[in-house]
């Protein structure tokens, strides 16, 4: 590893790079999610605290994905959030803290906690028994399969 912080941001966005398309185009990781997320986030550091270094084509500049516009926006009758990143008790109850602020005081919140199925979300709503929406967020290529299933 690199002290120069011009080479390591270079060799950051790179390596993530190669792993984004291991991952979304091949469907063949390397690494895991939590080694991945470590190099993006001294990615992150590393362009706070050299703005004037960072890549026009940097990972952290990516937005979106090809698939986001295949589908109709739906308004959701709950917030789908996400823990996102969490991985320890502080950032945990982080995202409680967030998630009780955003409701009227004295909310009562419950939770539910399910398998992800990784790359896909999804929120259906039904009335009277039949379903009336369904509103993938899809984050990866691989769920487009789910989806035709």
């Amino acid at each position: 590893m690199t002290n120069d912080p011009r080479k390591r941001i270079q060799q950051l966005s790179d390596e993530l790079k190669y792993h984004d398309h291991r991952y979304y185009v091949l469907s063949d990781p390397e690494i895991t999610d939590l080694e991945y997320d470590m190099l993006y986030k001294e990615l992150e550091r590393l362009e706070r605290e050299n703005p004037e270094l960072v890549l026009p084509d940097s990972p952290t500049r990516r937005v979106g994905s090809d698939l986001e516009n295949e589908f109709k926006p739906v308004l959701h009758n709950y917030p789908m959030l996400s823990l996102a990143n969490t991985y320890n008790e502080e950032e945990l109850f982080d995202f409680d803290r967030r998630v009780r602020e955003s409701l009227p005081p004295g909310e009562k919140v419950e939770y539910v906690v399910e398998y992800k199925i990784d790359g896909l979300s999804v929120s259906l709503r039904y009335q009277n028994c039949m379903l009336v929406t369904e509103q993938p967020v899809v984050m990866e290529l691989r769920a487009r399969m789910l989806l035709r299933m």
